[in-house]
């Protein structure tokens, strides 16, 4: 595993996990300025919401059963990177990608702990996909 690192990118300070998929799953919390809140893991599973738990977007559950619902609560994208059928997607921070492809995964938070930054690089492909969560008082919640 990589040593971790702190960077400085789009104006914020960021304290950066490396390898993160070498790590067991573990649980994070953003904070707000504002009544939001989200709760987040280290492999993309959520619940978030506003005031309370009773103001939840995401089912407020506890944490291994959000761990347990990753795919259906959460982030999901998935990449076409060539031609047709399971071997042409990726799906940056499934478990099941892991086993067609080399990746290497970090996790970034910013100081004030009201963004996190999810990285994967598909070293088969050369290719790097990056999302953030954070909040705004116009907006909400901000991917």
């Amino acid at each position: 595993m990589e040593d971790s690192a702190f960077s400085h990118e789009d104006t914020q300070n960021f304290y950066t996990i490396t390898d993160a998929e070498t790590m067991n799953e573990f649980f994070m919390s953003l904070v707000s300025s504002g009544d939001h809140w989200m709760f987040i893991s280290s492999r993309g599973a959520l619940t978030a919401g506003r005031i309370s738990a009773d103001h939840a977007l995401f089912p407020y559950e506890t944490v291994d059963k959000i761990m347990a619902g990753r795919g259906q609560n959460g982030t999901r994208t998935l990449l076409r990177l060539h031609g047709q059928g399971i071997g042409s997607l990726w799906e940056p921070y499934a478990d099941w990608s892991q086993g067609f492809w080399r990746v290497r995964r970090s996790i970034s938070k910013n100081f004030t702990g009201s963004m996190v930054r999810f990285t994967e690089e598909n070293l088969d492909w050369g290719l790097r996909f990056s999302w953030s969560w954070t909040f705004s008082h116009g907006r909400g919640f901000v991917r």
